[in-house]
């Protein structure tokens, strides 16, 4: 099954206040289904929490996104 987890978004040319948090986006997306996966820091483990066997993983956005990546590579190379 399809799923989208969203992680903490931060503003960077932005006002923090423009648009809506990460944890409302994820609340209204239905399709595919929608998380909210906290902040960077809590996000490699909710995207070891729903992985499974044959899923594609993927990071897209800015900033420090792409940590989260790698962080995730070495929880799968340890195991359950």
């Amino acid at each position: 099954m399809d799923h989208l987890l969203i992680a903490e978004t931060y503003a960077a040319r932005e006002e923090p206040s423009a648009g809506m948090s990460a944890q409302e986006l994820a609340e209204v997306i239905d399709s595919p289904p929608a998380s909210y996966a906290g902040g960077l820091e809590d996000a490699p483990s909710k995207v070891m929490e729903a992985l499974r066997p044959g899923d594609v993983f993927f990071t897209i956005g800015a900033g420090d996104i792409d940590q989260v990546g790698p962080q995730v590579l070495e929880a799968l190379r340890k195991g359950p």
